[in-house]
C-alpha cells in the first residue's frame, strides 16, 4: 500500500508545482495582437537626449521576438501629441494613463512607457567613467485587458572611456533588460 501512495504522492507534488510555474492572467506572455508603440519618458534633464536610445533599444528587441511596432508617421505623430500636452505636464511627469490615451488615439494596439533616468558618469580607481541608469516601464493594450509593469526599478552601472560612452553603455544595458523584462 505504502509503494502505491508514493508514486500518487510524487506525482501531485509534480503537478501541483508545475501549475505554479504557469503564468497567471496579469503574469502572461505579452500579447503580439496590434502595432506596438513605446514612449521612453526621461526623468531629469540630462536624460532626454536618450530617448530615441530607449525607445529603439526596446523597440528592436521586441520586433526580434515577433511583435510589430508603430510606423514611424504614427510614432512622430504620438511624440507631437504628447509634447504639445506638455502644458498639462502629462509627458514631463510621465503620467502613463496619459501617455497611453494618446497612444490609442493614434492607433497602438499595445503601448509601453518606459521612465527612465540617466546620471552623471563617475570616475572610478581605474581612471575610467561608471555611468548609471535606471527605468520603470508600463505595458498597456488598448482593450484593457492585459497590463504589466515593473516589479523593481531596473537597474544599469556600465564603465566606458568617456562619459558618453559610459551613459550610452549605461542606459542601452537598462534598455535591453526593460525589453527582456516585457518579454517574461
Amino acid at each position: 500500500m505504502k509503494k502505491r501512495l508514493i508514486p500518487v504522492a510524487v506525482l501531485m507534488l509534480a503537478l501541483c508545482s508545475g501549475a505554479a510555474l504557469m503564468p497567471s492572467g496579469a503574469e502572461a506572455a505579452m500579447p503580439k495582437k496590434g502595432d506596438i508603440a513605446v514612449i521612453a519618458v526621461p526623468m531629469n534633464a540630462a536624460s532626454r537626449e536618450y530617448v530615441d536610445i530607449v525607445e529603439n533599444a526596446v523597440l528592436d528587441k521586441l520586433i526580434s521576438s515577433g511583435y510589430r511596432a508603430v510606423d514611424e508617421a504614427k510614432k512622430r505623430q504620438i511624440h507631437k501629441a504628447a509634447a504639445q500636452r506638455k502644458a498639462d505636464a502629462a509627458y514631463l511627469n510621465g503620467d502613463v494613463d496619459a501617455l497611453m490615451k494618446i497612444s490609442f488615439s493614434y492607433g497602438a494596439a499595445m503601448v509601453v512607457t518606459v521612465k527612465f533616468r540617466v546620471d552623471n558618469p563617475r570616475e572610478n580607481e581605474f581612471r575610467l567613467m561608471t555611468g548609471t541608469a535606471s527605468a520603470t516601464f508600463n505595458a498597456k493594450n488598448s482593450g484593457g485587458n492585459y497590463t504589466q509593469s515593473s516589479k523593481s526599478t531596473i537597474m544599469g552601472k556600465q564603465v566606458g572611456y568617456s562619459e558618453d560612452e559610459a551613459r550610452t553603455k549605461a542606459i542601452d544595458y537598462v534598455s535591453i533588460k526593460v525589453a527582456e523584462a516585457l518579454l517574461q
